[in-house]
């Protein structure tokens, strides 16, 4: 029993520590945009974060490297497999986020908590936005939470567990129900992606594109509304699961033909 709870532990551990380190360093740039500039945080929540985010992703890449060398994260694929991959990660996460946000639309109810989200994150100018949201952001996110998070849960327990358990943590770090459901959903496939790739920069374009989307949405004021009436929200609906589920298909058959070690716990 005492060895049981001492792993429970150290996987705990091994979990909570990178978020900490992400929050830790963007409570810093939070108190020197205070203290130094005497600027309210609340304007630049997106910059802060995003430098946060860089920060965060040199440190904790260096640690992810770490981890490749010793054995404890799993084996890329074979010479052109993130190149054939690599297209269809993007696509699939155009997929995703047309077909969950058109879910998320036809049964949630915005609450105050996604409202201050959604303004803190589309406040700052486009380029920011793409800067931020877009690229640094996903990227601290997916060190923190495949990376680190979901490669050490898959040295002891089956993917299933590792992959649900580490998209819930996702889910949750986004603080509102809309944005946990989205980015619970999202965390599932983004696991899935690394298992089938077994290289970090697979779910890192799947996460970009989806991003990316959703920024560019916002922009155009159409987020929500990109359509009108319940038929063609269900086409629109229709048409990104469809580019979903093929891009997975095709994610998958690539990962079949490149990948190492094939593993059969694997779901899909």
């Amino acid at each position: 029993m005492p060895e049981r709870i001492r792993k429970t532990a150290a996987m705990l551990w091994c979990l909570v520590w990178p978020l900490l380190v992400y929050e830790t360093v963007s409570a810093v740039f939070v108190l020197l945009c205070e203290a130094w500039l005497g600027i309210v945080p609340g304007e630049f929540y997106l910059s802060l974060r995003g430098a946060a985010a860089f920060v965060t992703a040199v440190f904790l890449g260096a640690e992810y490297r770490k981890l490749r060398r010793l054995g404890q994260s799993e084996k890329p694929l074979q010479a052109g497999g993130n190149f054939h991959m690599a297209p269809w990660s993007v696509l699939a996460g155009i997929g995703a986020c047309i077909f969950a946000n058109g879910i998320l639309n036809l049964f949630s109810v915005h609450s105050k908590g996604f409202e201050e989200a959604g303004i803190a994150l589309h406040h700052p100018g486009l380029v920011v936005q793409i800067l931020c949201a877009g690229f640094l952001i996903p990227l601290a996110e997916e060190l923190v939470f495949r990376g680190m998070g979901f490669c050490r849960l898959r040295q002891e327990m089956m993917f299933p567990a590792a992959s649900l358990i580490t998209a819930a943590y996702f889910g949750l770090f986004h603080g509102n129900l809309e944005q946990g459901i989205y980015a619970f959903f999202l965390g599932f496939f983004l696991a899935l992606s690394l298992e089938w790739s077994g290289s970090l920069l697979i779910p890192w374009l799947f996460h970009v594109s989806a991003n990316l989307l959703s920024v560019f949405l916002m922009a155009v004021g159409r987020k929500g509304q990109a359509v009108s009436g319940f038929i063609s929200l269900f086409g629109w609906m229709f048409a990104g699961g469809l580019l979903f589920a093929l891009s997975l298909y095709k994610m998958r058959e690539v990962g079949k033909k490149y990948e190492i070690t094939f593993h059969s716990d694997t779901m899909l």
